[in-house]
């Protein structure tokens, strides 16, 4: 055999083995792609189970509101609000869902398992300064812009911001001069920053007609509502029963915003300026016992919550009407 043939042969060979190594490595990297994809597909559809799981914690909270929105009044001891039974890791399918929410104030850090509902929380579509000056985070000079921007004229307050204010900013954008849809859309106002948000949050809800729960708000709510501490603790104390924690079995109810002075004089003395101040805001229209719009935090787990998804909504709950959701989110 000659030299060339030899060294032809060789280079056959070479060839072969460098066409092989590339092979392989193109094997082993669309293998390892394969496999990323694989798994990155099982994440997403295990995401979407749990996703499915939180949106049937939501459907069960907007059955159980169906199922107790022909009682005249709603309370923090109806199943609706507090029911770990119902609302506590609750299996289904591959995983399980919870439906629940830590409460500001008094009681922030227990959790209440259930639905909350938002005639508990100011409404800034109704609330006056005062009310929203008395929020933690809520200085006077924002309490003035948020009235400006749901005020229908276009006249800034001293301390507020309008049209001319928010026309000024390297991003411009028009006072909406109407009511406030969600909350979040706070962060349009002037003043209002993602850290000031996150502190009123609780406290404020967008939804409803402005009233109170007077059966279901915190101490807090009363105080912005402008009842003295001595007559807001006796009215959460009323309330609460004789275990002092809202949410159980010996809870006392107000069955009816019109006997509200007269159902707490039957347990408690009043003096005469309490009373005064209860039927003022009785006059103001600013007391209720039954709500309406109900906010639901529902999570799926799946795969020993390695796996966890959020669901937030707003329904609407009617007596007369199907429930109807008035805000949704994901995440």
């Amino acid at each position: 055999m000659s030299s060339q043939m030899r060294d032809e042969k060789g280079a056959i060979l070479l060839t072969s083995l460098w066409i092989l190594t590339i092979l392989t490595v193109l094997a082993v990297g669309f293998a390892y792609r394969m496999s990323v994809e694989l798994k990155l597909t099982g994440f997403q559809i295990a995401k979407l189970k749990a996703f499915y799981l939180a949106k049937a914690g939501v459907v069960r909270a907007v059955a159980t509101l169906e199922c107790d929105k022909a009682t005249d009044f709603q309370a923090l001891n109806q199943s609706w609000s507090n029911n770990p039974e119902n609302f506590d890791r609750i299996p289904l399918g591959e995983g399980t869902f919870t439906v629940g929410y830590s409460p500001a104030g008094s009681d922030s850090g227990r959790i209440f398992y259930g639905a909350a509902d938002e005639e508990r929380k100011i409404n800034i579509n109704y609330a006056t300064r005062e009310m929203l000056e008395s929020l933690p985070g809520i200085s006077p000079d924002i309490a003035a812009s948020i009235v400006d921007w749901r005020d229908k004229d276009d006249v800034p307050d001293p301390e507020g911001a309008e049209d001319s204010y928010y026309q000024s900013l390297p991003n411009p954008y028009h006072s909406k001069n109407a009511n406030f849809e969600s909350i979040e859309e706070l962060l349009w106002v002037k003043g209002i920053t993602p850290s000031v948000l996150a502190r009123v949050h609780g406290w404020i809800t967008a939804y409803g007609d402005g009233r109170i729960n007077i059966n279901t708000c915190q101490k807090e709510i009363l105080l912005a509502l402008g009842l003295d501490e001595h007559l807001s603790d006796k009215i959460i104390g009323f309330r609460r029963g004789r275990d002092d924690r809202d949410g159980t079995e010996d809870d006392n109810v107000f069955p009816n915003a019109e006997t509200i002075v007269e159902t707490l004089r039957q347990s408690l003395s009043l003096t005469d300026d309490e009373m005064a101040q209860l039927r003022t805001l009785l006059a103001r229209n600013l007391l209720c016992v039954k709500s309406h719009c109900f906010r639901i935090d529902s999570i799926g787990y799946l795969k020993d919550e390695r796996v966890v998804e959020k669901v937030s909504a707003v329904v609407r709950v009617e007596k007369d009407q199907f429930p109807r959701i008035v805000y949704w989110h994901e995440g």
